[in-house]
This record gives structure tokens, C-alpha cells and sequence, in this order.
């Protein structure tokens, strides 16, 4: 059997498609020059005729999906070559889904509505704390991308460090620090004679992710000189090692000094089990003083811009 010339006739070519399929035709003219022994499936098979899962030129992501050959005479064929490509069902022709929803979750809560504190009557803060479900606005954006770097996704995951990373920039008209990476998901597909991805990013807007704990605790700093705590001030402090201890004015003086912004235990707080609030420069909260909450950053921050999912 053999195969004269493989000719791919110009005029034949058809595109048609679909936001779901797109399909694209060319036409081959195969001659041979053994009828008793070539056959259809010898133009087919010919040199020049893109095999099955051949890739488009023009479009890598249309493939040949069938190869079909007809005898038009005794030494000539005529072979039809369909390439094709489909997305899955419901995607547009971009290939991109963009979904907002509600993400709730269910948190312990400080204040009220108001921004007052939440204590009882004493002005001790609840234990157990009271809690609230929270609502966050959550968007998910999938889309088809050639490739995929899973040391990347850790890395807006947080590098398995605290919760996922927050943006450094503007992101959909949030400011900074106001939208956390939740999760990425992908998976590899085959397409054409390579893969590609379909990747989602979910991505959690609120006000701030800093961490917000209340300012309490069993120890306080020992202030300076003349100010009241709950072992007194530091003058009688000192007065109390040369009564007790048998300091000398100056060894009493010396200690007092090295024990100023040291963290001392509160006594009456550890008989009662209950620590006392601090004023955030680790001295007691003065009656009537409001709580104070000190705020912690456990998410790393990195720019969302590069990854291109405002759409």
C-alpha cells in the first residue's frame, strides 16, 4: 500500500460552535496508488492527517475528536477531520464563575451592638463568653487556567502558619487587611494532548481579621514610684522588704527599682480564680474605666492584584 499525496483542501474548512462547544472541520484529499490494497482506512492513517487528540493550531483547545475517510474514486479518498472542544455545563465563555454568598460562623463576642463591653453586674467579663453567629460575605471565583503552582496556593494559604493570608492592596473596593484567602481548590483535567485546571479561590470578607482579646489577668507590671497597685506603691513596697526581709535602704531601693514594670501576681486574683482587668499598660483598670481589648495580627498579608480574580 502507498500513499501518493496528502492534500488539505482550503476551501472545505468550517468553524461552528457554542458557549458550551466549539467545533472546527478541514478536508483532506488523500491519493494512493495500490486500489487492491489501500482502503479507507489507509487515508485515514496517511501521513498528514492529524491523528486523534491533536490540538488545534489556532485553538490548542480544540482537539480532534474524529477522522472519517470516503472513497470518491478508485485511487482517491476524501477524509473529514472534526476537532472540538466543550467547557463543562453552566460556565460562560470565558470559562470564569463568580458566586458572592453568606459565610456564617459562630464567635465569641466582646461588646454589643452599641460597642459597650460585655460584663455582669460586678464588671466581670462572662465565662463561659457569650457567643453570636456571625455573618462574613463570602466569594468564590472558579475559573480554567493552563497551569497551576500548589507552592503558591500555600503560600495565600498562609505557609500552614494561622489562617489564610489577607490582601495587602484593594480588592473589589475592600481595603486592606479586609479580605481572607479561605481556600483554593483545584483540579487538573485532561485537555488535548496536555492539562489544564479548574481552580477556585474563596476568598472571606469582614471589617478586620486582627484577633481582639480582652486586657485581664492574675499579674500586673508594678508600676513606678507613688503609684497605687494591689501590693501597694513602691515606696511601701520597699518599706515592706527592710521591715520583713531586713533590707537595707539602699538594697530595698534597688530591688523596688528592678521590680518596676515586672509582672507581679495579684493575690486577691488568684484566691478568687478570677482574673482583673488591666488598663493595657498592665496595670489594673481603674473603677468605671471602660474594658480595653488588645488586638493581635495572625494573618501574613500579601498582594491579591497578581492573581487577577476581580472580574
Amino acid at each position: 500500500m502507498s500513499v501518493v499525496n496528502v492534500k488539505l483542501n482550503w476551501s472545505g474548512q468550517q468553524a461552528e460552535g457554542t458557549p458550551q462547544s466549539k467545533a472546527y472541520t478541514q478536508i483532506y484529499t488523500v491519493l494512493v496508488n495500490n486500489p487492491a490494497q489501500d482502503d479507507v482506512e489507509t487515508a485515514r492513517t496517511a501521513p498528514g492527517i492529524p491523528p486523534l487528540g491533536t490540538p488545534l493550531g489556532i485553538d490548542v483547545t480544540r482537539t480532534v475528536e474524529s477522522i472519517t475517510a470516503v472513497r470518491t474514486s478508485l485511487t482517491l479518498y476524501t477524509v473529514t477531520v472534526v476537532y472540538r472542544s466543550s467547557v463543562g455545563e453552566g460556565e460562560d465563555a470565558e470559562g470564569v464563575d463568580i458566586d458572592w454568598d453568606a459565610a456564617p460562623s459562630s464567635e465569641e463576642i466582646d461588646e454589643d451592638i452599641d460597642g459597650k463591653p460585655i460584663r455582669n453586674s460586678a464588671g466581670e467579663p462572662f465565662d463561659p463568653r457569650l457567643t453570636e453567629e456571625i455573618y462574613d460575605l463570602q466569594l468564590t471565583v472558579t475559573r480554567t487556567q493552563a497551569n497551576f503552582e500548589h507552592r503558591d496556593a500555600l503560600d495565600y494559604l498562609g505557609g500552614g502558619k494561622f489562617g489564610g493570608c489577607v490582601n495587602a492592596d484593594p480588592f473589589y473596593g475592600y481595603a486592606p487587611g479586609s479580605a481572607r484567602m479561605r481556600s483554593i481548590r483545584a483540579t487538573r483535567r485532561r485537555a488535548g494532548r496536555g492539562y489544564d485546571y479548574r481552580v477556585g479561590y474563596v476568598i472571606q470578607f469582614r471589617d478586620s481579621w486582627r484577633r481582639r482579646v480582652l486586657d485581664q489577668g492574675y499579674t500586673v507590671k508594678a508600676a513606678v514610684w507613688g503609684d497605687a497597685s494591689p501590693l501597694g506603691d513602691l515606696d511601701r513596697y520597699a518599706a515592706r522588704l527592710i521591715a520583713e526581709r531586713g533590707y537595707t535602704y539602699e538594697e530595698a531601693v534597688a530591688e523596688t527599682e528592678r521590680l518596676a514594670n515586672t509582672p507581679v501576681l495579684v493575690e486577691a486574683a488568684e484566691a478568687a480564680h478570677q482574673p482583673i482587668l488591666l488598663d493595657g499598660a498592665g496595670k489594673p483598670l481603674k473603677a468605671g474605666q471602660p474594658a480595653v481589648w488588645l488586638s493581635f495580627t495572625t494573618n501574613r498579608s500579601r498582594p491579591f492584584g497578581p492573581l487577577g480574580l476581580e472580574y
